[in-house]
């Protein structure tokens, strides 16, 4: 783990991306060693770990152990195709082992990203809803907000039997979605919820605080590229200090979305 850690650092890497993983497809058993007794193959540990992550049949025997499950949870994120980039080295790695069936190596590819911003891997679930009411969407959509949603949003439609209804939407990471899942059914009515994977381009962000006539407040800043291509304030800080200090919302707003703009212009931001 250590030298994996001083690789990436070292190598400058920016985002580790990770391909589809083999699994034993087998249904071997792990043999028992010190300290743990005999566990089916992929071990438990290993299959927690890879949550998020898409992962194919391999050869039997421990092909992926809880170490490398490990690194990938803490470092890397899901790729399922190739990303677009210039490749500029390539590094391999050998086990030990030495199967007849194909070469035991792990093959890493160090490139530049051609892409503008970051690319990532997202899903988004859906389900349609006509017989419930607003404050009960509204709910819904809190109770997907705290199962792990990104993003939470309502489309209206027109369903069966010329009905007016409403698509309930959420944005998500791919190991939310079992949590999601539950949301959905236990926060509406119900009996279906559609599930895909989109790719989302996003800005490096931080958050930083700008002063104030009368506080300070938070803005969250997205950068391309090195530069700042927005900078909005954080409206819950906004209205905090305006009913600290007495003044209208707006006024504070205001003064806030000038300080954001002078983040904007600046050749670099904290």
């Amino acid at each position: 783990m250590v030298g994996v850690s001083a690789a990436v650092h070292g190598l400058g890497v920016e985002r580790l991306l990770v391909s589809s993983v083999p699994l034993e497809a087998g249904g071997g058993m792990l043999p028992a060693r010190a300290g743990h007794p005999a566990v089916p193959l992929p071990a438990p540990v290993t299959v927690e770990l890879l949550r998020g992550f898409h992962a194919r049949a391999g050869g039997p025997g421990e092909v992926v152990t809880p170490t490398a499950a490990a690194v990938f949870a803490a470092l890397g994120h899901p790729s399922v195709s190739f990303p677009e980039m210039t490749i500029d080295s390539v590094g391999y790695g050998a086990g030990s082992r030495d199967p007849s069936d194909r070469p035991n190596i792990v093959r890493v590819f160090v490139g530049t990203s051609e892409t503008a911003a970051s690319v990532r891997q997202l899903l988004v679930m859906e389900a349609n809803l006509d017989d419930m009411t607003p404050e009960l969407v509204a709910d819904a959509a809190q109770a997907l907000f705290a199962a792990g949603a990104l993003d939470v949003w309502t489309t209206p439609i027109q369903m069966k039997k010329g009905r007016q209804g409403v698509l309930l939407s959420a944005l998500a990471g791919l190991d939310a979605e079992p949590r999601l899942q539950d949301a959905f059914f236990e926060a509406t009515s119900t009996f279906g919820v559609r599930s895909y994977r989109v790719s989302r381009a996003e800005l490096e962000r931080r958050v930083v605080t700008v002063e104030l006539a009368d506080g300070s407040v938070r803005v969250k800043v997205g950068h391309l590229k090195g530069r700042v291509m927005t900078a909005t304030p954080e409206h819950d800080d906004v209205a905090a200090l305006a009913a600290r200090v007495g003044r209208p919302v707006r006024e504070i707003y205001d003064e806030a979305v000038g300080a954001a703009r002078a983040l904007r212009h600046s050749p670099s931001v904290p």
